[in-house]
């Protein structure tokens, strides 16, 4: 894991802009397609895992909302900020791995997932988040390099692709 630290809170804003912003062009156009209601997988080598995503519906936010009592203004600017996110490349949801096999809630950046079937995913819990149980991923994450590969190759706007730096 990286920690960095910074001496001012502006100088962590703008990193992060800085970071987003190079996370955004990352985006190939099959992840930007995913959207409420979508499942996805993400290769996590660092701990040896797969991360197994849903984003919420919108049906999801309501539930949760009528079950903590949540005023309507609250629901109006949380489902708006939610949408905002969505636009600029975040998903909100529940994640699952062997790691966290309950779920854990939080936003995942469209340019580190991959999306994957309703289907698939529930295959995935069928065998608690054991990815090597799973012939099918390797191919969708194939699939997903040679997009990858591919997308990264013709954008200008990146620092770095395959003819080297620019």
């Amino acid at each position: 894991m990286k920690v960095t630290s910074y001496d001012s809170f502006e100088e962590m804003q703008s990193a992060l802009q800085v970071a987003e912003e190079a996370a955004a062009k990352r985006i190939t156009p099959t992840q930007s397609k995913v959207t409420f209601g979508d499942c996805w997988a993400m290769p996590v080598p660092e701990f040896g895992c797969v991360v197994f995503g849903h984003v919420w519906r919108r049906e999801d936010f309501e539930r949760s909302w009528e079950e903590n009592d949540v005023p309507q203004e609250e629901r109006d600017d949380e489902m708006k900020m939610t949408e905002e996110m969505l636009e600029r490349g975040f998903v909100f949801g529940r994640a699952y791995s062997v790691l966290e096999e309950r779920g854990e809630l939080g936003s995942t950046h469209k340019s580190d997932l991959w999306p994957i079937t309703g289907q698939q995913f529930l295959e995935a819990s069928e065998v608690e988040w054991r990815h090597r149980e799973l012939p099918w991923l390797v191919d969708a994450f194939v699939e997903a390099a040679l997009e990858v590969a591919t997308f990264e190759q013709y954008d200008e706007s990146l620092p770095f692709n395959r003819q080297g730096l620019q």
